[in-house]
C-alpha cells in the first residue's frame, strides 16, 4: 500500500528541494525540474517523488548507481526511519496520522 505524502509536509520533516534548471524538461511539462530529498546517511535518501507523492529510502553505490529502494507507506514510518537514521526529526503540520509522542521502533 502506497501512501500520499503532502509536499509541505515532507519538507517539514527537513526534506530539501533542489531545483534542477532543464530547457527540455521545462518545455514538455511547463516547469521546472526538481527533487525534493533527505540524506539519512552516506549513500542512503529519502526521496519524494514530485508526480506519484509517494517516497522511497534509495541505497546508492560510490558511482550513484541504485542498489536497492523500499517504499515508506506512512507519515509514522517515515519518522521512524528518521529517527533510526539519528536525523531531527521535526513535528508535521496537517497530516491526520502523525503520532505526536516520541517515537519508539
Amino acid at each position: 500500500m502506497s501512501h500520499k505524502f503532502l509536499y509541505q509536509n515532507v519538507l517539514d520533516l527537513g526534506f530539501v528541494r533542489k531545483d534542477l534548471g532543464d530547457s527540455v524538461f521545462f518545455s514538455q511539462n511547463g516547469y521546472d525540474w526538481f527533487i525534493v530529498t533527505m540524506k539519512l546517511a552516506p549513500r542512503i535518501h529519502a526521496e519524494w517523488d514530485s508526480e506519484t507523492h509517494e517516497v522511497q529510502l534509495t541505497r546508492y553505490d560510490k558511482k550513484h548507481n541504485i542498489l536497492g529502494t523500499m517504499p515508506i507507506v506512512s507519515i509514522l514510518h517515515l519518522q521512524k526511519m528518521i529517527e533510526f537514521f539519528g536525523k531531527k526529526k521535526s513535528k508535521s503540520k496537517g497530516c491526520v496520522d502523525c503520532d505526536k509522542s516520541r517515537l519508539h521502533v
